[in-house]
């Protein structure tokens, strides 16, 4: 048999693939694409794929071989891995890198995985993976086990739990996502304090978790009948499919995008393909899903990176497969499902900057990537919004995309009237003596006395940004980031929103000694106590990252403010996404002037987004909504478009702005961070980097300078902004920067210097 050789890609931050000798038993059914676990370094073992296989032997090094193969047929077909490595060469990144970021846990293990465990918590690691000889004795993981030998009645407990966590499908064990507590505790006959000793052990957890309505009992419907206003956008929309792959759905809030959503993929699935639709939160994925599995049924799949990693699993398998999902609800992972037949993507609240992914690499934008795929598959893509994305709009007006709208609002429900109120005014005449405005807590109090419902949105959350003192203007800062410590009063404590340090809020000034130091600004927690005081009476939920970190947080939140079980949704940003409230008539934004001035040229875009999407929330249906926006800049031309409703007055504004100054849709953009530990050292790389680019791009590479933010987790940061003209060869510009890099890397002074590419940041 000839010798044969894999060029096998690993899942690591590592140039290139790397290539192992193929033993004759595993060369006949080997095929690229098919999982193989690999030697790497002197004892470690590492799940990667198989790019390519040929007879050629390297010139340098001593080969070792593969140890195993996983797959018996190509896990990842041509297509997937071509579009990997377009992200990979689009985003900067290593090819690696993606793997890692597409693969869920359950197919890459690796013994570098176990290593940080404790020897029993490696065991049951090694249960979800094959070759474990105790996977079909659960019992044997009590050996392992600390402290349980003498605790015969706790050992029974988790025996029953590891015994029906355990099941078994063809390829592998697996374990299963829970049981139901007092399930648990019927079949062990056990109590809740031998429960309870477990869980302060760390060996189990419990966790509330909402009950999903079952769908297996109810026959599936239909898609919902359209209005005509409806029927017409989707004719329209399929007119616009027909002359370009990409359209724009351009919908008032509430006004019934999401029934169109459902008809096209209804449409798509009917013709034999798959269908992808992509929302930019997790949450909203749950409020989405009971909408789409009463019509789809079995042939929906899940995807986000808040499932465990069996549900992630099973939904990645079933979408390679031709019999597997039809249709895909999912965050932006979901972009990276190995799909076969992609017939058409949605891209619900296309202008939402959650959709690009921020750290670690790959550093990519699903909604553009989403393009890219549907591309490769010969797919349409269907972007819709309330508020669309300058970038997106502006590619309608010039003929790339098309172009289908909707303003007509469901039920025949009036837009919301929009009020601006001058705070720094009222201030003026102290007539402002709270964090909401008179003419806010009027409409508040008419809405009370009506049975109606209040959002409050204040994009920032904690009680207050930071504290200081009254004195000597002391402020405490984080010890590894250049930012004041935000106060939590609800936990007594300050932190850090960058890093998570946390310290108490002392109660005496440590530079000069004067009592407790008193907040200064405000947040969710803030406002939410304003409201209690002002409204003794009124029940009120506070959503933010602090009250949503639970399993299953959000969407009980929002359960219990849909049957009107709180008069009052104080809020971040996590607010203004697609919800959809009956009984919501007054919207008070509190602070938009905090939202227009954040130093990016994209700020004004965000805050117009923002407003007018948390505004849309209110009037849907019978009665006309009130939005109050506070801000001491009424005259701002941001802030007059909002209180105009008028998205093209925006855009024709917005965009002058953006073609003065280079900005997208009129250039590219990408961002340059360096990061070390040593202040001196990473200015002198940046620097020298800049004058090696300084000769190619001129004055378009702007820099290098300190960030808003100059050090995070003891990091310090230097940035560099590079503006590239459309007439510009982009891949070119890549090259020559990662080029650079490695110039940058050969110098011993900046080898440490970690330098992270951001094209295209949002």
């Amino acid at each position: 048999m000839d010798v044969l050789y894999a060029d096998v890609l690993l899942p690591l931050p590592l140039e290139g693939s790397f290539t192992y000798l193929v033993p004759p038993v595993f060369q006949p059914s080997l095929a690229v694409g098919c999982r193989v676990l690999v030697p790497l370094g002197a004892n470690k073992q590492v799940t990667g794929v198989v790019m390519g296989l040929h007879g050629n032997k390297p010139a340098k090094g001593r080969l070792k071989s593969l140890i195993d193969q996983l797959d018996t047929e190509p896990l990842l077909g041509e297509e997937t891995l071509a579009f990997w490595s377009w992200i990979a060469a689009y985003y900067c990144c290593t090819l690696g890198e993606v793997m890692n970021a597409a693969l869920p846990a359950g197919l890459k293990p690796s013994e570098a995985d176990a290593d940080q465990l404790d020897r029993g918590t490696q065991r049951l690691v090694d249960v979800v993976y094959p070759g474990a000889e105790y996977a079909d004795s659960p019992e044997l993981l009590l050996e392992v086990l600390p402290q349980l030998t003498k605790a015969k009645k706790q050992a029974h407990l988790l025996n029953v739990f590891l015994t029906n966590m355990l099941t078994h499908s063809s390829e592998e064990p697996i374990l299963q996502k829970g049981i139901e507590k007092r399930t648990l505790l019927d079949q062990s006959n056990a109590t809740g304090a031998q429960l309870k000793a477990l869980v302060e052990r760390g060996l189990l957890e419990i966790r509330s978790i909402p009950a999903e309505p079952s769908m297996e009992a109810q026959p599936l419907q239909a898609p919902a009948l359209l209005n005509e206003p409806q029927n017409k956008a989707l004719a329209s929309i399929n007119d616009q499919f027909n002359q370009y792959p990409v359209c724009l759905l351009h919908g008032y809030t509430a006004s019934g995008k999401t029934e169109l959503y459902i008809h096209l993929i209804k449409d798509c699935i009917e013709q034999g393909k798959q269908a992808l639709m992509l929302v930019p939160e997790i949450a909203l994925t749950t409020q989405l899903a009971y909408r789409l599995k009463r019509v789809f049924g079995d042939e929906l799949g899940i995807y986000h990176s808040g499932l465990n990693v069996r549900e992630r699993l099973d939904v990645w398998r079933q979408v390679g497969r031709q019999n597997g999902c039809k249709v895909v609800l999912g965050a932006r992972s979901a972009v990276l499902l190995p799909y076969h037949n992609l017939g058409l993507v949605v891209v619900d609240e296309e202008h939402d900057s959650s959709y690009k992914q921020q750290d670690p690499a790959p550093r990519y934008h699903a909604r553009n990537a989403a393009m890219v795929l549907a591309a490769r598959h010969g797919a349409k893509t269907l972007l819709g919004t309330a508020t669309p994305s300058l970038e997106s709009y502006a590619h309608c007006k010039a003929g790339r995309y098309g172009l289908a709208e909707l303003f007509f609002r469901y039920a025949d429900a009036s837009l919301p009237r929009v009020e601006a109120v001058d705070t720094k005014d009222l201030k003026r005449r102290k007539k402002m003596k709270s964090l909401l405005s008179p003419p806010l807590l009027e409409a508040m109090e008419a809405a009370f006395e009506a049975g109606d419902q209040v959002i409050l949105f204040q994009n920032r959350r904690g009680f207050a940004p930071m504290v200081t003192c009254k004195v000597c203007d002391w402020v405490p800062k984080c010890p590894q980031c250049d930012v004041a410590l935000t106060y939590h009063k609800y936990h007594g404590r300050l932190a850090c929103h960058y890093c998570g340090y946390e310290e108490a809020l002392p109660t005496r000034c440590p530079s000069c000694g004067e009592p407790k130091p008193s907040p200064l600004g405000f947040g969710t927690e803030q406002v939410e106590e304003e409201v209690k005081v002002r409204f003794p009476g009124i029940s009120t939920i506070r959503m933010d990252t602090d009250t949503t970190r639970a399993s299953g947080a959000f969407t009980r939140l929002l359960d219990r403010f849909q049957k009107g079980e709180a008069q009052v949704l104080i809020g971040t940003q996590m607010v203004s996404k697609g919800l959809d409230f009956s009984r919501v008539r007054v919207v008070g934004v509190l602070n938009a002037d905090q939202m227009l001035a954040f130093p990016d040229f994209r700020a004004h875009e965000r805050a117009f987004q923002l407003m007018a999407q948390v505004g849309g929330r209110g009037g849907r249906r019978d009665r006309q909504g009130l939005v109050i926006v506070q801000t001491g800049r009424p005259d701002n031309p941001v802030i007059r478009h909002v209180v105009n409703q008028d998205f093209t007055a925006f855009f024709n504004e917005e965009m002058m702005v953006r073609q003065l100054f280079g900005y997208p849709p009129y250039g590219r953009i990408i961002h340059l961070s360096f990061r070390h530990i040593d202040q001196q050292i990473v200015r002198q790389a940046a620097l020298f980097y800049a004058e090696a680019c300084r000769e190619r791009f001129g004055h378009r590479l702007l820099g290098p300078d300190q960030p808003q933010v100059g050090r995070v987790r003891n990091q310090y940061r230097q940035s560099l902004l590079l503006k590239l003209g459309l007439d510009e060869s982009a891949a070119d510009a890549k090259c020559f920067l990662l080029q650079q890099r490695e110039a940058l890397k050969a110098d011993a002074r900046f080898r440490s210097v970690q330098l992270v590419f951001d094209v295209d940041p949002v």
